[in-house]
Parts: C-alpha cells; sequence; structure tokens
C-alpha cells in the first residue's frame, strides 16, 4: 500500500505519493483548498480509495528556530479530523524549508512563474514524503540488524 503526502496550504493543497515499495515519492497532483474542511477529507479519502492509500503524512509547520506556529496547529487538527474521518495512520512530518527548498528548485530549472503557483505545493509534498520515506527506510534497517 501507498503513503500520501500533503502539503497543507491555506489556497492550494499540494499532494504527493508513494510506489507500492514506499521507496519512490512522485507528485499526485494539487487540490484547490475549499472553504469546509469537510469537502477537502471527502476528496481525500476519494484519491486514497483510488490510490491503495495506507498511510497519510502531513507536512508539519514549524519555525526555523523550533517554535510552533499557526500553522502547525492548523496540520495538528487536520491531522486529528482527518484520523477520524479516514480511520488510517495519519503521521506529521517536520516540512521546514521544504517550500523554500522546492522554490528553489523550480527556479534552478527555470519555471516559468505562472506554472510555479501549484507546482511549488506538489513539489514540497514529495520533499515531505521523501524524508519520511528514508525515515521508516531507517527504521526497517535498524530493526532488521537487531535481529
Amino acid at each position: 500500500m501507498r503513503v500520501l503526502a500533503i502539503d497543507l496550504g491555506q489556497r492550494r493543497i499540494g499532494l504527493a505519493k508513494s510506489d507500492l515499495m514506499r521507496v519512490i515519492a512522485q507528485p499526485l497532483c494539487i487540490l484547490i483548498r475549499p472553504k469546509r474542511d469537510e469537502l477537502l477529507m471527502a476528496e481525500i479519502k476519494k484519491i486514497c480509495e483510488q490510490e491503495e492509500v495506507s498511510d497519510i503524512v502531513i507536512g508539519l509547520p514549524f519555525h526555523m528556530n523550533g517554535d510552533e506556529s499557526k500553522g502547525t496547529e492548523q496540520a495538528r487538527a487536520f491531522k486529528s479530523a482527518l484520523e477520524s474521518a479516514l480511520n488510517m495512520p495519519v503521521h506529521l512530518w517536520d516540512e521546514r524549508l521544504s517550500t523554500v527548498a522546492a522554490t528553489r528548485l523550480m527556479t534552478a530549472l527555470e519555471t516559468p512563474t505562472e506554472q510555479r503557483k501549484g507546482k511549488v505545493d506538489q513539489l514540497a509534498a514529495v520533499m515531505i514524503l521523501d524524508g519520511y520515506l528514508r525515515y521508516l527506510e531507517s527504521q526497517n534497517k535498524n530493526h532488521s540488524s537487531d535481529t
């Protein structure tokens, strides 16, 4: 089963998915955030069913000094609501600099400004997912070396 990553923005939501082996993170889509989170959760549930998702990871925005922000509180609340609505594990992942790194990459690739808006959110979700998948891989290696 796949892992779905969510870069939760105020206007746009970037989504990325893993492959079935949970090794490769790839962009999935961008959702325009509806006024009501219930509608967003319904859309995410539909995507999870279509893409065979068993786990979700949401980017958790901290300030650079590690302090929590308004976005951190919103991500935690969304996580709780999503867990209840989907009845599947939802994890939080430190997303510091993911949007900055995504923007820099888009600039380096000379992506036209008008194409960057949504793609930055999607690429940030890929970066969140990649970090989470690497963490899972390191945990699997640690557990296999214990035996």
